[in-house]
């Protein structure tokens, strides 16, 4: 078969990390010809790009692998390829599904894909698992699956830090830095393609350089994209609390392209806790950094991210964290349940807090944290932001959804804008603030 005949399909788990992989693998398909197809229920090659961080993860994944399976069995699809960081994980290969699937491929054979597909397609069954080292460049071929006005861009691959709860070294291989001139001359080009908000991600943004220049070089790199004529945000996400220098500080300060939105995943605030999870930072360094981070950044929004139910977390260590949550009110925070992970180095620690009390750990600290919100986002009424329009609400037909600077795409709130003639989505407009919920706003577009 030809493959401009053949129709691929992707489903993509996970992160942004993984969406940016996906997009990838299917520029390359695309640039060998094959179709692609944004129907997964329906093609003849479904990519399933898979989520292993952590065991709802790799749940997840098992279910979707069941479900498009079950397509295949149904006609719907004909051959199914799973890939990405569940076969990096588990390369010998998950019983349940392996029989059931046409391909079992890792993080590191993006661009073997092609290969792969039609080896799949000539009725043989590869299973490719090597260890993680490719990087994607701005020569790689891309086949998006966000709006022309919001991309992703990956700065770097893989991480060096071993933390205790953590497989990403073992699913994404060691930290790579990309070169800064291959990320701006990729950020140039999608802003002539009519991109106005770029995302940087890695497994952490602010360690990038360390490993090709010697230091850390995020700064640096921050700089060079901030001189993009065209581009209105720069969003970073996944900063590591250690790594945040005063340089880092000062170029956020300083330069009005940069979103005032810092992502930085704290993990837990008990010093005990912090050294068994291998953080490398303390209880007081962590609060002096958010108190200087709010001291030197005008209208800083910080989101960070806390683990529950470690192992060693007694009720003393958790209310210790609660408080601390309640202390700094942070504006934005998400909190994940711990599971033990084969291969991580706290699988080898007891699990000392039951399932139950983990659950009811996770929920008092949400309780809190829409508490936090809510007094937060009340502060806004009346306030004029410059906002993305994204769209429209399919639920309020009345209404457009944007963010402003303090919403990343996906994982925080929206504001809803009441419709008006002649506004273009994917275009910033200034919006009134006019009523304040738990997680989003309500607003309507003013003039300059």
């Amino acid at each position: 078969m030809k493959p401009h005949s053949i129709t691929i399909g992707i489903l993509s788990l996970g992160c942004p990390k993984n969406l940016v992989d996906s997009e990838v693998l299917l520029g390359f398909l695309e640039q060998e010809g094959f179709s692609i197809s944004f129907d997964v229920t329906n093609c003849d090659v479904a990519l399933i790009n898979t989520c292993a961080f952590v065991d709802d993860a790799c749940q997840e994944s098992l279910d979707m692998i069941e479900e498009v399976c079950n397509l295949k069995k149904e006609g719907h699809v004909k051959y199914v390829i799973v890939c990405g960081c569940l076969p990096q994980r588990y390369p010998e290969g998950i019983d349940t599904c392996r029989e059931k699937i046409d391909a079992y491929i890792g993080t590191g054979e993006i661009t073997q894909i092609g290969t792969i597909v039609r080896a799949v397609l000539n009725n043989e069954k590869p299973v490719e698992c090597t260890s993680p080292t490719y990087l994607y460049s701005h020569k790689s071929p891309r086949f998006f699956l966000t709006p022309p006005f919001v991309k992703y861009v990956k700065i770097a691959e893989g991480c060096d830090h071993q933390c205790s709860f953590c497989v990403i070294p073992h699913l994404r291989g060691s930290y790579r830095s990309r070169e800064i001139e291959s990320i701006v001359t990729e950020v140039t080009s999608l802003v002539d393609q009519g991109l106005r908000e770029v995302v940087l991600i890695a497994q952490d943004t602010s360690y990038y350089g360390k490993d090709r220049y010697g230091q850390l070089r995020f700064a640096d790199l921050l700089h060079a994209i901030s001189n993009i004529k065209g581009l209105t945000w720069i969003r970073p996400l996944y900063l590591h609390p250690k790594h945040i220098t005063a340089d880092l500080v000062s170029v956020y300060k300083s330069n009005d392209t940069i979103c005032k939105y810092i992502d930085i995943p704290l993990q837990h605030i008990n010093n005990d806790i912090l050294r068994s999870m291998r953080r490398g930072i303390t209880r007081e360094e962590i609060t002096d950094l958010i108190h200087f981070l709010r001291q030197e950044i005008e209208g800083v929004v910080i989101r960070t991210a806390f683990i529950v139910g470690y192992p060693g977390e007694g009720y003393e260590e958790f209310n210790e964290l609660l408080d601390f949550i309640d202390e700094m009110a942070f504006e934005r925070l998400g909190a994940f349940i711990y599971s033990r992970e084969d291969g991580a180095h706290a699988a080898s620690l007891e699990d000392t807090v039951s399932e139950t009390v983990k659950k009811s750990r996770f929920q008092d600290i949400m309780l809190l944290q829409q508490k936090i919100s809510r007094e937060k986002n009340s502060q806004l009424k009346n306030k004029v932001f410059q906002t993305l329009i994204e769209g429209y609400n399919e639920d309020k037909p009345d209404f457009f959804i944007g963010r402003t600077y303090m919403d990343a795409p996906e994982v925080d709130g929206l504001i809803y804008v009441k419709k008006k003639r002649d506004i273009e989505i994917g275009n910033f407009y200034p919006v009134k603030v006019m009523d304040t919920f738990e997680y989003d706003l309500v607003g309507k577009i003013v003039k300059k």
